[in-house]
Formats: C-alpha cells, sequence, structure tokens
C-alpha cells in the first residue's frame, strides 16, 4: 500500500479560517481524499495588513509597483528557503501566480486558478489602473507561472482557454476541474425543504461588492415581482445598498462568519429557506455562492458571465441570463417556472443533483488524486 504524498499547500490566506473561501476548502478536500497537508501561508499576515492598507490608500491611484518582477523573484528565494524546512512530494499553490513564476524546486507545482490576468483586465480591473509596463509584468509571471506548474487546474473553461489559447500552455498539462461548495456538513437531500413558491416567493444575494455582484439588480428584482402581484422577499446576506430601500420587501444580513456555528448554521438555513439564489454579477471567475445555493437544492439564476456557464446549466440547476438583463428580466423569468407546473420542483431535485455529482469536493479530489498520482 503506497503512502500518502505529503503536499505543501502555498497560500497567501489562512487554509484553516473558514472565511478564506476555497483555500480551505481545498486544503480539507486535499487532506480527505488526496493526502497530508502542510499548511505553508506567505506572505506573513503583518505584511497582508501593511499590504492591504496601501492598497486602500491607493484605491483612486494607478498601480505604482513598477518592479513587479523583482518583486516575485525576491518572493520565489523566500519561498524557497521556507519551503527547505518541511518534507514534503508536492507544491500546491491555489491562485498565487506570483508566488510561484520563479520557484525553483525539484518537486512538481499543481497550480490551481480560476483565471488568469489576461481576463482580469478590462474586467475585475481597468486598464487603466496599470501602466503597459505592469501589464507586461503581470503577463509574464502569469505565463512563467503556468509554464512552472507540472499540473494546471483551472475551475471554469473560461480560464482554460485563456491558458491555452492566450498563454499557449500545453494543453495536456491543463485539466478542468470544477469547485465545490465552501462549506461543511451539508445537510442530507431528506433533510431539505421548500416552502410552497407559490404563497411568498424568498430570493437570496450573496456576496460582498455590490456593484460587482449586480446588487441593484436584485432589488430590481424583488420590486418587480411585487408589481406583477406576487408577494416576494429579498434577503442579501454580506453587503447592503449604498441608497435607500424597501425594509418591507428586503432584509439585509451584514456578515456571516462560517467560523461561528451559529453564523453557519444561519447561513445554512438561508440557503434552505430560499427559492432562488439571485446572482446577477457583472464580473464573475466561478461564484461558490452558486454551488453551496445547489447543495441545498435551490436553484440559481445568474449572469452569463465569466466561468459562469461552467456551472449552471440552464433548466438544470438554474438559468443564465445574459448581461444587459435588468431585474424585470430575472423576475420574469421566475414567473415563468411557477406557471410552469411542476418546474420549480423538478429544478429543486436537479439542482441537488448537480451538487451530489458534478460540483463537489469529492468529485474534484478524486480527479486531482489521479492526477497528482500520475506525476
Amino acid at each position: 500500500m503506497s503512502r500518502r504524498p505529503k503536499i505543501a499547500l502555498l497560500s497567501s490566506r489562512d487554509v484553516t479560517n473558514q472565511n478564506a473561501l476555497e483555500h480551505y476548502s481545498i486544503a480539507k478536500a486535499l487532506e480527505m481524499y488526496v493526502g497530508d497537508v502542510i499548511p505553508i501561508q506567505y506572505p506573513k499576515p503583518s505584511t497582508q495588513l501593511f499590504h492591504r492598507l496601501i492598497k486602500k490608500y491607493l484605491k483612486y491611484s494607478r498601480f505604482t509597483n513598477k518592479d513587479i518582477i523583482k518583486k516575485a523573484k525576491i518572493n520565489s528565494i523566500t519561498i524557497k528557503k521556507l519551503l527547505d524546512t518541511y518534507d514534503y512530494d508536492i507544491l500546491f499553490a491555489p491562485q498565487g501566480s506570483q508566488l510561484i513564476a520563479f520557484l525553483d524546486i525539484i518537486q512538481p507545482i499543481v497550480y490551481y486558478t480560476d483565471s488568469t490576468f489576461n481576463l482580469m483586465i478590462d474586467y475585475y480591473h481597468p486598464r487603466n489602473y496599470f501602466s503597459q509596463q505592469d501589464i507586461e509584468q503581470f503577463e509574464t509571471i502569469e505565463y512563467l507561472a503556468l509554464q512552472n506548474a507540472r499540473l494546471v487546474l483551472p475551475s471554469n473553461d473560461w480560464a482554460v482557454k485563456s491558458i491555452v489559447q492566450h498563454y499557449g500552455i500545453n494543453k495536456n498539462k491543463v485539466h478542468l476541474n470544477l469547485s465545490g461548495p465552501n462549506l461543511l456538513d451539508i445537510p442530507l437531500r431528506s433533510q431539505l425543504y421548500k416552502e410552497d413558491i407559490k404563497k411568498s416567493i424568498k430570493l437570496l444575494m450573496v456576496g460582498r461588492f455590490w456593484h460587482r455582484k449586480g446588487g441593484d439588480i436584485g432589488l430590481e428584482t424583488v420590486y418587480s415581482l411585487i408589481e406583477n402581484g406576487e408577494s416576494a422577499h429579498l434577503t442579501i446576506c454580506g453587503m447592503e445598498p449604498p441608497y435607500s430601500y424597501n425594509k418591507n420587501y428586503v432584509t439585509i444580513i451584514k456578515n456571516i462568519d462560517k467560523n461561528k456555528s451559529r453564523d453557519y448554521e444561519k447561513l445554512i438555513k438561508l440557503y434552505n429557506d430560499s427559492h432562488f439564489l439571485i446572482y446577477p454579477s457583472r464580473a464573475e471567475c466561478s461564484g461558490l455562492a452558486m454551488v453551496e445555493s445547489n447543495a441545498l437544492a435551490t436553484p440559481v439564476l445568474a449572469t452569463n458571465t465569466g466561468g459562469l456557464s461552467s456551472y449552471v446549466r440552464d433548466g438544470i440547476n438554474g438559468f443564465l441570463l445574459p448581461l444587459e438583463q435588468n431585474g424585470s428580466a430575472y423576475a420574469n423569468k421566475i414567473i415563468n417556472i411557477i406557471n410552469n407546473e411542476n418546474q420549480y420542483s423538478t429544478l429543486c431535485s436537479t439542482s441537488r443533483n448537480e451538487y451530489e455529482t458534478r460540483i463537489n469536493w469529492e468529485v474534484w479530489s478524486q480527479k486531482t488524486q489521479k492526477l497528482i498520482n500520475s506525476l
């Protein structure tokens, strides 16, 4: 019987903290199904705090670090010295191109990502935020990180195409591997229950960034349902409108800490009690909230943007709407689903099926394990 591989998990986040999003879930999945995980956090949290303060100060300024490649090389030297103090077989690096681009180690590197730098320009980040020199250096770092990795695991087709077509990476080492939900102790299917949607439509939005997550479209959706004579309510978790809203139809939950059992149970109940997750993001890579929603048998109405089409399949676990659609279109889609006999209950069942069979960490780990074993 072969021993479990020792996996050094290099991340800028604290992978023991459930609020660290997929980095936390990746650590749990690797430990449970693949090998023994050695968490290595770089840079140090104190350094991260300094960079966050600087970033906040320069929020409306151009990026000012003119020697990005030099910094990445220094990072690699420091990381190599740190790694030399550990006994490990594989280095797993989630979303850390600047950490591995110049990293010279004999152990194979596995690079997980949900996007590329090229995809982020004029999508998440305006091009005029960077100088041309900045862009060229970041592009070089992304390319070298992809080249330096023995395996590249993009979490959506959008990233796969960019890696293979834009960066010219050998497709034989690039393997699509869909992420699972950032949840533990997910209820059994038999424990899930939906109230009659025809009595009152319960909508949920989850996220942190109001404008990028399309918060205004979420509000338009519930208001449009009300105007069409439907009983409806929207719960917004993690953000709030920057303007006044009708508190009769909207509830705001500013913060959920998944490390706190009471908050975690509240989030599970929100997903379970809701009829739809509304996810009209303006820009998104993979959208883990959608996977969390499906795990609780809640279908998704989302924007067809970024990598979301890898997760939402029309008529199975939700629907994708064009980027230009407003809240009225989302409301009309909901009304059409309700008026189509049995469509909603079928959507709930097939949404849970998607989680159980296609978008969960066990499926992700099985594929990752086979690929790591091949190294």
